[in-house]
């Protein structure tokens, strides 16, 4: 095989493959990333448990671990005879053919490509427009009730996926309201502890929103904000908690469905969930509150109506929770926003939380060119406004009780410095 066809099969492969598989990098965090994994380039077995080969396009050195065949086709010229091109493509048609990884600076891909980034800029500049953003995880005691279901899930350590995804589910939705433990397929160990006596009175109190926690301060929380005409944007990953959450606000506001408390889920059809947004963003509407699964609200879904957002659960992938939070935070966007990361202590919430925090910023520091917001979280720490709702609520004689620590974070590079206290 020539050079020219080596080039030619690289360019072609790299069109329909690049966008699933390069790695982009500002200059210095390339270098940062290439010290990290060493001089053997390959990420080691104990982190992705397997090898995995990195390339990197803007060296030009032959490491020797590149195609063996279009390496040895190069190295029949002299070093001084190879051009840069060509010794770019060796990389490329060796990432492509290994499926390895491509580590690319955003500079060096924007100079090969011909990319005019105006778009980027144009985001970037919108960004820096947004009156600003502030997230808040909110560490709550559950009452007796809750925390003795809570304490009755049974948390394997059996790493099987299905186990783990069980308990997971469990307690997610107990940790929402105790009631909610119906709705799971419990062990037998479970069973002795939530038996049929214990069914009964959790049925008996589903609706009263005072015994659990979270929907305690849901609802406390939604009443603040429509006396200072706020709206409610809540997040949960599954539906049975959005679904009793409705009928909380419903029987406790004597709101109607589809009118003051909107719901939308995943099996919405595309004309309904956009019925759903205009008139959830419709300043002139009766909605006060959107319940909204992670699932159904997918980039591009536009509600910067709301200005409260609330994370019911935690989720492992930091960049749902992101994307939840930028339906709200997005450009249109006129007031702060406000997001709360609810989670109950004594739950394995609190060090899910700090691990997905861990990922986040970890994400943040190497991968620059990330879609995530930048320039309106510093802005914050110049933001004069304090949350007025929260600092009501944690005052409050008769639900400060229910607040086991806040930690406001207005700069992301604050994260993880606090979360110790998460921790058991």
């Amino acid at each position: 095989m020539t050079s020219s066809a080596l080039e030619a099969e690289a360019l072609a492969l790299l069109t329909v493959e690049a966008l699933a598989t390069l790695v982009f990098l500002n200059q210095a965090w390339l270098i940062l990333f290439i010290n990290f994994l060493g001089v053997a380039g390959r990420i080691p077995q104990s982190r992705w448990q397997m090898m995995v080969l990195v390339l990197y396009l803007n060296s030009l050195e032959i490491t020797g671990r590149e195609n063996s065949a279009a390496s040895k086709l190069l190295m029949q010229k002299n070093s001084s005879a190879r051009s840069i091109n060509e010794i770019r493509m060796l990389k490329i048609y060796s990432w492509i053919k290994s499926k390895s990884i491509l580590g690319i600076s955003y500079d060096l891909y924007v100079k090969l490509a011909g990319v005019k980034d105006e778009d980027k800029r144009q985001r970037k500049h919108s960004s820096e427009e947004l009156p600003g953003l502030r997230e808040c995880v909110v560490v709550l005691n559950p009452p007796d009730l809750q925390r003795k279901v809570l304490e009755s899930i049974e948390v394997t350590h059996n790493q099987k996926t299905k186990n783990v995804f069980e308990t997971e589910h469990k307690l997610s939705l107990v940790s929402v309201h105790p009631s909610l433990v119906s709705h799971c397929k419990l062990t037998g160990k479970e069973s002795r502890t939530i038996n049929e006596a214990l069914l009964a009175q959790l049925k008996k109190v589903r609706l009263d929103p005072n015994q659990s926690v979270k929907t305690k301060f849901l609802m406390e929380f939604i009443k603040l904000c429509v006396v200072i005409k706020e709206k409610v944007l809540v997040f949960s990953q599954y539906i049975d908690p959005l679904k009793l959450i409705m009928k909380h606000l419903v029987n406790w506001f004597k709101w109607t469905e589809g009118e003051e408390v909107l719901y939308m889920h995943g099996k919405l059809e595309q004309k309904q969930r956009q019925t759903l947004i205009n008139e959830f963003n419709d300043p002139k509407s009766k909605a006060k509150v959107l319940l909204a699964s992670t699932k159904a609200c997918s980039e591009g879904i536009n509600l910067v109506g709301a200005s409260r957002v609330i994370l019911l659960d935690v989720v492992w992938n930091p960049a749902v929770e992101r994307q939840a939070i930028s339906r709200a935070y997005r450009i249109g966007q006129k007031r702060i926003v406000y997001t709360y990361h609810l989670v109950a202590k004594g739950t394995p919430e609190g060090p899910k939380y700090c691990k997905q925090a861990q990922k986040d910023r970890i994400s943040e520091l190497v991968f620059a060119c990330s879609s995530r917001p930048d320039k309106g979280k510093e802005k914050i720490a110049e933001a004069v406004t304090e949350d007025k709702v929260l600092d009501t609520m944690v005052k409050h004689l008769k639900l400060g009780d229910m607040f086991d620590n806040l930690i406001v974070q207005p700069k992301e590079a604050d994260l993880v410095e606090g979360f110790s206290i998460l921790m058991p």
